[in-house]
Protein backbone atom coordinates (compact mmCIF):
# COMPACT_ATOMS: atom_id res chain seq x y z
CA UNK A 1 0.00 0.00 0.00
CA UNK A 2 1.34 3.42 -0.94
CA UNK A 3 1.18 6.57 1.11
CA UNK A 4 -1.23 9.26 -0.09
CA UNK A 5 1.57 11.41 -1.51
CA UNK A 6 3.51 8.54 -3.12
CA UNK A 7 2.99 7.50 -6.70
CA UNK A 8 2.96 3.79 -7.46
CA UNK A 9 6.07 2.54 -9.25
CA UNK A 10 5.24 1.79 -12.87
CA UNK A 11 5.99 -1.71 -14.05
CA UNK A 12 9.18 -2.03 -16.02
CA UNK A 13 8.48 -2.77 -19.69
CA UNK A 14 9.27 -6.28 -20.83
CA UNK A 15 12.18 -6.03 -23.22
CA UNK A 16 12.95 -8.25 -26.19
CA UNK A 17 15.71 -10.84 -26.18
CA UNK A 18 14.98 -11.78 -29.79
CA UNK A 19 13.27 -9.95 -32.64
CA UNK A 20 11.07 -11.85 -35.11
CA UNK A 21 11.49 -10.88 -38.75
CA UNK A 22 8.37 -11.43 -40.84
CA UNK A 23 9.28 -11.81 -44.50
CA UNK A 24 7.01 -11.38 -47.49
CA UNK A 25 7.58 -11.33 -51.24
CA UNK A 26 4.29 -9.57 -51.90
CA UNK A 27 0.77 -10.21 -50.74
CA UNK A 28 -0.21 -12.53 -53.58
CA UNK A 29 2.61 -15.02 -53.84
CA UNK A 30 3.02 -18.69 -54.59
CA UNK A 31 6.48 -20.13 -54.09
CA UNK A 32 5.57 -23.79 -54.41
CA UNK A 33 2.98 -26.21 -53.10
CA UNK A 34 3.53 -25.24 -49.46
CA UNK A 35 4.62 -21.59 -49.69
CA UNK A 36 1.97 -19.07 -50.56
CA UNK A 37 0.42 -15.80 -49.47
CA UNK A 38 -2.86 -14.10 -50.29
CA UNK A 39 -3.70 -10.43 -49.78
CA UNK A 40 -6.51 -11.35 -47.39
CA UNK A 41 -4.08 -13.31 -45.20
CA UNK A 42 -1.51 -10.51 -45.29
CA UNK A 43 -4.09 -7.95 -44.16
CA UNK A 44 -5.24 -10.33 -41.40
CA UNK A 45 -1.59 -10.73 -40.25
CA UNK A 46 -1.09 -6.98 -39.92
CA UNK A 47 -4.46 -6.53 -38.22
CA UNK A 48 -3.58 -9.22 -35.68
CA UNK A 49 -0.19 -7.63 -34.97
CA UNK A 50 -1.84 -4.25 -34.52
CA UNK A 51 -4.67 -5.59 -32.35
CA UNK A 52 -2.15 -7.33 -30.09
CA UNK A 53 0.05 -4.29 -29.52
CA UNK A 54 3.02 -5.14 -31.70
CA UNK A 55 5.29 -2.42 -33.06
CA UNK A 56 7.50 -2.65 -36.11
CA UNK A 57 11.12 -1.61 -35.94
CA UNK A 58 13.08 0.47 -38.43
CA UNK A 59 16.34 -0.79 -39.85
CA UNK A 60 18.21 1.56 -37.52
CA UNK A 61 16.40 0.14 -34.50
CA UNK A 62 17.12 -3.42 -35.67
CA UNK A 63 20.82 -2.68 -36.12
CA UNK A 64 20.98 -1.05 -32.66
CA UNK A 65 19.40 -4.20 -31.18
CA UNK A 66 21.79 -6.54 -33.03
CA UNK A 67 24.77 -4.46 -31.89
CA UNK A 68 23.54 -4.56 -28.28
CA UNK A 69 22.94 -0.81 -28.11
CA UNK A 70 19.22 -1.08 -27.39
CA UNK A 71 16.53 -3.47 -26.29
CA UNK A 72 13.12 -2.67 -27.77
CA UNK A 73 9.84 -3.75 -26.23
CA UNK A 74 9.10 -7.47 -26.31
CA UNK A 75 6.26 -7.00 -28.80
CA UNK A 76 8.59 -5.68 -31.49
CA UNK A 77 9.12 -7.16 -34.94
CA UNK A 78 10.69 -6.37 -38.30
CA UNK A 79 8.57 -6.37 -41.44
CA UNK A 80 10.68 -7.29 -44.48
CA UNK A 81 9.74 -7.49 -48.14
CA UNK A 82 12.11 -9.14 -50.64
CA UNK A 83 11.17 -7.38 -53.85
CA UNK A 84 12.13 -8.70 -57.24
CA UNK A 85 8.81 -9.68 -58.74
CA UNK A 86 6.50 -7.48 -60.82
CA UNK A 87 4.33 -6.35 -57.90
CA UNK A 88 4.23 -2.54 -58.09
CA UNK A 89 0.40 -2.52 -58.03
CA UNK A 90 0.46 -4.78 -54.98
CA UNK A 91 2.82 -2.43 -53.11
CA UNK A 92 0.85 0.65 -54.11
CA UNK A 93 -2.67 -0.69 -53.52
CA UNK A 94 -2.27 -3.10 -50.59
CA UNK A 95 1.07 -2.95 -48.79
CA UNK A 96 1.52 0.82 -48.38
CA UNK A 97 -2.10 1.48 -47.31
CA UNK A 98 -1.85 -1.37 -44.76
CA UNK A 99 1.41 0.01 -43.35
CA UNK A 100 -0.15 3.45 -43.04
CA UNK A 101 -3.34 2.11 -41.45
CA UNK A 102 -1.44 0.30 -38.71
CA UNK A 103 1.47 2.71 -38.32
CA UNK A 104 3.96 0.00 -39.27
CA UNK A 105 7.35 0.42 -40.90
CA UNK A 106 8.79 -1.98 -43.48
CA UNK A 107 12.14 -2.74 -45.03
CA UNK A 108 12.05 -3.23 -48.81
CA UNK A 109 15.04 -5.28 -49.98
CA UNK A 110 15.53 -4.82 -53.72
CA UNK A 111 16.77 -7.25 -56.30
CA UNK A 112 18.34 -4.60 -58.50
CA UNK A 113 18.25 -6.39 -61.86
CA UNK A 114 14.43 -6.49 -61.54
CA UNK A 115 13.98 -2.73 -61.05
CA UNK A 116 13.22 -0.73 -64.20
CA UNK A 117 14.25 2.83 -64.98
CA UNK A 118 10.66 3.93 -65.61
CA UNK A 119 7.28 2.41 -64.94
CA UNK A 120 6.57 -0.57 -67.24
CA UNK A 121 3.48 -2.67 -66.62
CA UNK A 122 3.67 -3.91 -63.02
CA UNK A 123 7.45 -3.81 -62.54
CA UNK A 124 9.14 -1.89 -59.77
CA UNK A 125 10.78 1.30 -60.97
CA UNK A 126 13.27 3.69 -59.40
CA UNK A 127 11.08 6.83 -59.39
CA UNK A 128 8.26 5.00 -57.62
CA UNK A 129 10.61 3.34 -55.12
CA UNK A 130 11.98 6.77 -54.22
CA UNK A 131 8.41 8.01 -53.71
CA UNK A 132 7.62 5.03 -51.47
CA UNK A 133 10.72 5.69 -49.42
CA UNK A 134 9.76 9.34 -48.99
CA UNK A 135 6.49 8.32 -47.29
CA UNK A 136 8.53 7.33 -44.23
CA UNK A 137 6.74 3.98 -44.20
CA UNK A 138 9.59 2.08 -45.83
CA UNK A 139 13.31 2.06 -46.09
CA UNK A 140 15.32 0.47 -48.83
CA UNK A 141 18.03 -2.15 -48.64
CA UNK A 142 19.66 -4.62 -50.99
CA UNK A 143 18.75 -8.19 -51.87
CA UNK A 144 21.57 -8.48 -54.41
CA UNK A 145 21.68 -8.16 -58.16
CA UNK A 146 20.59 -11.56 -59.52
CA UNK A 147 19.38 -13.49 -56.42
CA UNK A 148 22.22 -16.01 -56.26
CA UNK A 149 22.66 -18.53 -53.48
CA UNK A 150 25.51 -16.96 -51.52
CA UNK A 151 26.52 -20.33 -50.08
CA UNK A 152 27.39 -21.48 -53.60
CA UNK A 153 29.37 -18.38 -54.66
CA UNK A 154 33.02 -17.63 -54.19
CA UNK A 155 33.89 -14.78 -51.87
CA UNK A 156 34.75 -12.60 -54.88
CA UNK A 157 31.33 -13.29 -56.46
CA UNK A 158 29.52 -12.48 -53.17
CA UNK A 159 31.44 -9.23 -52.84
CA UNK A 160 30.67 -8.28 -56.44
CA UNK A 161 26.93 -8.99 -56.06
CA UNK A 162 26.54 -7.12 -52.76
CA UNK A 163 28.69 -4.12 -53.76
CA UNK A 164 27.12 -3.79 -57.22
CA UNK A 165 23.60 -3.87 -55.84
CA UNK A 166 24.42 -1.43 -53.04
CA UNK A 167 26.10 1.02 -55.44
CA UNK A 168 23.15 0.90 -57.86
CA UNK A 169 20.57 1.53 -55.12
CA UNK A 170 22.60 4.37 -53.61
CA UNK A 171 23.06 6.01 -57.01
CA UNK A 172 19.32 5.82 -57.73
CA UNK A 173 18.14 6.96 -54.28
CA UNK A 174 20.87 9.52 -53.68
CA UNK A 175 21.88 8.33 -50.22
CA UNK A 176 23.70 5.45 -48.52
CA UNK A 177 21.94 2.22 -47.59
CA UNK A 178 23.07 -0.23 -44.93
CA UNK A 179 20.63 -3.14 -45.00
CA UNK A 180 21.16 -6.38 -46.92
CA UNK A 181 19.08 -9.56 -47.04
CA UNK A 182 20.78 -12.68 -48.33
CA UNK A 183 18.96 -14.26 -51.28
CA UNK A 184 17.42 -17.58 -50.18
CA UNK A 185 18.41 -16.47 -46.65
CA UNK A 186 21.66 -18.31 -47.44
CA UNK A 187 24.26 -16.75 -45.18
CA UNK A 188 27.65 -17.90 -46.44
CA UNK A 189 30.12 -19.58 -44.13
CA UNK A 190 32.72 -17.34 -42.54
CA UNK A 191 36.05 -17.40 -44.40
Amino acid sequence: MTEANELPTPEEPILANRIPVIEYHGTDYKGGATIQMKSKWFLEHLQWLSDNGYQSLTGEQLVAFVQGASRPAQKSFVLRFDLGLAIAHNVREIILPALQKHGFHAIFLLLTNAVKEQWIKNYLCWPEILTWEQTGLVEIGSHGVYHPDYKKLSQAQRIWDAKTSKARIEAKLGHPIYLFGYPYDSVPPKP
